[in-house]
């Protein structure tokens, strides 16, 4: 009966993991939606709203930007047609809310459960999930997520939840 409740309790944490890379998207999807019906009015394409808000998600969490820019920008800037750049810079406000969720997940995991290594690695795996989801969202602003991007952006929850785990134990 125990194992059966441990494996509850991994799966109900990897879904928790799966939620703590939802919520830092949620914050970016709001700030995207505020741009599309804001002031602005800059109308894109829905489906490239959401790639973009999952674009940036990844560049939160340590995957660049593929850009683009049209013809004329180009040409003004003296590049040659057809170029592409990549944005690698970390925006560190959003990246902190992943730390920072899966430290507190970490804690509570340690407080509850006496074999909080088993239901960490689950929540890590969850976390995977819903990184490599975000990632395959993204396609035309990132390259398509490979094992590495998955690796890099699980690093920014596993590192913190981990090194939590040991300090605490």
């Amino acid at each position: 009966m125990t194992g059966m409740r441990h494996l509850f309790t991994a799966i109900v944490n990897a879904v928790e993991a799966l939620a703590v890379a939802l919520v830092s998207l949620s914050i970016i999807a709001v700030g995207a939606l505020l741009m599309w019906f804001g002031p602005l009015a800059l109308q894109p394409e829905p489906m490239t709203m959401v790639r973009a808000t999952a674009a940036v998600w990844g560049l939160a969490h340590g995957i660049p930007i593929k850009v683009a820019p049209d013809e004329q920008l180009l040409a003004a800037l003296g590049a040659t047609p057809g170029s592409t750049f990549l944005i690698s810079l970390i925006p560190l406000g959003l990246t902190a809310i992943t730390v920072y969720l899966a430290i507190k997940l970490t804690l509570r995991i340690s407080a509850k459960f006496s074999v909080g290594s088993l239901v960490l690695a689950s929540a890590t795996l969850g976390f995977v999930a819903g990184a490599f989801l975000i990632l395959w969202v993204s396609g035309g602003f990132t390259d398509t997520p490979n094992a590495s991007q998955v690796i890099v952006a699980t690093c920014f929850f596993a590192i913190p939840a981990w090194v939590t785990q040991i300090v605490i134990n």
